[in-house]
């Protein structure tokens, strides 16, 4: 019994012998606190500063300001797909490209120069002169340094009641062989625009370009005078033309 006692007693020395004079030592208490307190001396006077907080709140509120109340936005959506004045020139969104049904041929939208394809294959034809003799071109003597000869009117002015353009030429009784081109001239007697550089014609010993030829012009707007006048190489000769056009 001694004996068991004595051993345990000895057990206990063996491990009261390892610890310190003073368990709670205050220079060990000490150092720990120097090391918190070198961390502490870093933080605000404040850790979650109101300020602080405030300035980051600004600055998500100016971002979340500019979020719609809803991304997908039915009234923005029906805006681009509002349908666009008629011939509108605004060219920003892709109505504004595609158009308006009514617009017309003159209009710069899709449906606009589908309409002028259109009016331009499909439009109503004129002829002038109309149920009359053609109109005689004559070129003065002196080849081509001798100049166009007089600017004769084809379609007198207030004639054509719509936008036209002119697609054919009808060339007869060329009086004497030769290469000649016929050059066209749109507005007022003694104003006239030359339209373009001419069309080409010729009569040779055994063949003359007569007949019905097609030739492009603009587009004129209503009410245009339309004349000609023809030069070429030889002396002085005569031609008889007619023009052929569409209303749009």
């Amino acid at each position: 019994m001694i004996g068991t006692l004595n051993g345990k007693l000895k057990d206990i020395k063996e491990k009261t012998d390892n610890l310190p004079n003073d368990p709670a030592d205050q220079s060990l208490i000490n150092a720990e606190l120097v090391l918190i307190k070198a961390k502490t001396d870093n933080l605000p006077t404040d850790p979650a500063d109101q300020s602080l907080i405030n300035d980051q709140l600004l600055l998500i509120k100016a971002k979340t300001d500019t979020i719609p109340a809803s991304f997908v936005d039915q009234d923005d959506i029906d805006a681009l797909h509002a349908v666009p004045g008629i011939d509108s020139a605004t060219n920003l969104l892709m109505r504004d490209v595609i158009g308006n049904k009514s617009d017309s041929h003159s209009g710069s939208s899709l449906f606009g120069k589908i309409k002028q394809i259109l009016d331009h294959v499909h439009s109503t034809i004129f002829t002038f002169p109309n149920l009359a003799d053609s109109t005689v071109l004559t070129k003065p003597a002196g080849g081509w340094a001798g100049g166009y000869g007089v600017i004769v009117e084809i379609i007198p002015a207030n004639s054509v009641n719509a936008e036209f353009d002119l697609h054919y030429m009808s060339v007869s009784n060329i009086s004497a062989n030769g290469q000649f081109q016929i050059q066209l001239y749109s507005g007022a007697g003694g104003a006239e625009v030359a339209e373009g550089n001419g069309f080409a014609i010729s009569r040779t010993a055994v063949q003359s370009q007569e007949g019905t030829r097609p030739i492009m012009t603009r587009l004129f707007p209503a009410n245009t005078r339309i004349s000609a006048a023809i030069v070429g190489n030889g002396g002085a000769m005569t031609v008889s033309m007619k023009l052929e056009g569409h209303k749009y």
